[in-house]
């Protein structure tokens, strides 16, 4: 077995047979991010009464796991969550924090 390692990717030869595996996604935890969503001013309404029912959605990149989500805000413009949450971090040179809005109805994305 030969065992070769560039840029962060490791890649073993069995005889005539080759099998890779990234490193990064074999990394252990690093850290945890804390996230604390406060509020959102000013949000476009997006249902026929002038009203939207907002949440939002986070995520590392390069995670596999599944975003997490605040609760549905009904009926709001300006919402408040002041929810918490914590993100398990593998790369933090890498990783991103992605938060995106969504009125609940339409699932779509504010623009």
């Amino acid at each position: 077995m030969v065992c070769l390692t560039f840029n962060s990717f490791m890649y073993f030869f069995f005889f005539s047979r080759e099998c890779y595996w990234d490193l990064r996604a074999l990394r252990r935890p690093v850290g945890i991010l804390h996230v604390k969503v406060l509020h959102a001013m000013k949000l476009k309404k997006k249902d026929l009464l002038g009203a939207s029912d907002p949440y939002v959605k986070l995520k590392l990149t390069d995670d596999k796991m599944p975003s997490k989500k605040t609760t549905v805000k009904h009926k709001n413009l300006n919402p408040e969550w002041n929810e918490e949450f914590n993100l398990v971090v593998k790369d933090p040179e890498t990783q991103v924090l992605q938060l995106n809005v969504f009125d609940w109805e339409q699932v779509n994305l504010w623009s």
